[in-house]
């Protein structure tokens, strides 16, 4: 089962009493930050470790520990005035954590180069120990003014209202950023839909909407995962329909009527810009994704979609339903035995009386010859990659190179600008 963690650092200023405010809620009087965001927001966790240097220590821990509700674990920090010395504290913090631990982070007191070593230490701790993070909060005691001047203006600590202002949107848009690359990259959406599961609270504004908000972003995670995967399985049809693209791309229309936070638009509206040229119901979107295989490196699933994308294009030239496997079986014996074999040993549906005046329409296409001869390459490559290697010699690092050879090729015969 994993941890509930709280992480913060103890420094060696003089702190005064006040009172933290979050989400209207107030904490007791309390001299140290550390206590309000524990009473506040972790005091149901397993842990809760302190990291201070040995002065903070020696000036404060005894008294923190003597003002807090729970057991707090001290773990002692150099000074990090040197490369070395941050990197010990960096390696101080995540040997700490364990696989799967749940997150607090307090930044109040961190000092110098602490708050941007501890975001990314947290990130660096998803990757290797997956962990999660619950919350990164910053007590913002400057709202009430010179430190000198606290005293006169607010001689009641009870008066003195310090906010905590809730950060924890900068590590779930990290999350998002990489998640947003993944499908641009790589083509794979599973990120974005683990993201919508976890939670998608601190991206979301303080509005009513909060739940059709969420509901969006988690509609737009799932049309995204089931585009990169019909991409991926070389789901023909779905991407000829066009739907989960379009589907996403309202989705994402839909949220910039919303008020997230502002860096989550761009991040969104990259991954628009790579679906909002598939339509609905039509052909072209399986050049789109031939083309959406090269650029993620899918070189088998590139291979399939052109092979298929050209028996697709020809059925529909030609006035044949593309969806239909007798018409399919017909081009694509075309396009193989035509130009390659008498016509004495053609079989199939080539020799069928009814396909006669298909075969005709197709033997009028300009450069059609050309075409059936890029076709046979295609199927030897295709032929190759899926027995495995062990039927071909061809070398791993020329398939990608030679899909991109033969779309262009395959575009160029048939004068197609997409």
């Amino acid at each position: 089962m994993s941890r509930k963690v709280f992480l913060s650092f103890l420094g060696a200023n003089n702190y005064k009493e006040c009172v933290y405010t979050t989400e209207g809620k107030e904490s007791r009087v309390v001299k140290y930050v550390q206590n309000a965001v524990i009473d506040l927001l972790a005091s149901d966790f397993d842990v809760y470790y302190i990291f201070c240097t040995e002065k903070a220590y020696d000036t404060h821990f005894a008294s923190l520990q003597a003002e807090s509700n729970k057991k707090l674990d001290v773990v002692q920090i150099p000074e990090g005035f040197s490369e070395s010395e941050i990197w010990t504290i960096f390696s101080s913090v995540f040997d700490k954590l364990e696989v799967g631990d749940e997150i607090l982070y307090d930044i109040t007191h961190s000092f110098r180069s602490l708050p941007m070593l501890g975001i990314t230490l947290l990130q660096y701790a998803k990757f290797l120990k997956d962990i999660r993070v619950r919350g990164i909060y910053y007590g913002v005691f400057e709202t009430l003014g010179p430190s000198y001047d606290i005293d006169n203006r607010f001689p009641d600590p009870k008066d003195r209202k310090v906010p905590l202002l809730n950060l924890t949107a900068f590590s779930l848009i990290q999350d998002w950023t990489i998640a947003a690359n993944n499908f641009i990259k790589f083509g794979n959406a599973q990120m974005m839909g683990e993201l919508t599961k976890e939670g998608l609270t601190p991206i979301l504004s303080e509005s009513k909407g909060k739940h059709m908000e969420a509901a969006t972003l988690n509609g737009l995670s799932i049309q995204l995962q089931t585009f990169a995967e019909e991409h991926r399985t070389n789901r023909g049809r779905r991407i000829i329909e066009g739907k989960a693209a379009n589907k996403a791309v309202e989705y994402i229309d839909n949220i910039q009527t919303y008020s997230l936070i502002p860096p989550f638009f761009p991040i969104v509206n990259y991954v628009k810009s790579t679906l909002q040229q598939y339509s609905d119901n039509s052909i072209k979107n399986i050049f789109f994704a031939i083309q959406w295989c090269i650029e993620k490196e899918l070189p088998q699933q590139g291979f399939t979609q052109l092979q298929e994308g050209i028996i697709t294009i020809l059925c529909d030239k030609v006035g044949l339903d593309y969806t239909m496997e007798s018409n399919r079986n017909l081009v694509s014996s075309y396009l193989s035995v035509r130009f390659f074999k008498p016509e004495e040993e053609w079989k199939g549906e080539l020799i069928q009386e009814t396909y006669k005046p298909y075969v005709h329409l197709l033997n009028e296409i300009d450069k059609i010859k050309d075409l059936a001869s890029v076709y046979d390459s295609i199927s030897k490559k295709r032929n190759d990659i899926n027995h495995g290697g062990f039927t071909e010699s061809a070398k791993h690092f020329s398939f990608m190179n030679d899909l991109k050879k033969y779309f262009h090729e395959f575009k160029q015969i048939l004068n197609l600008e997409y």
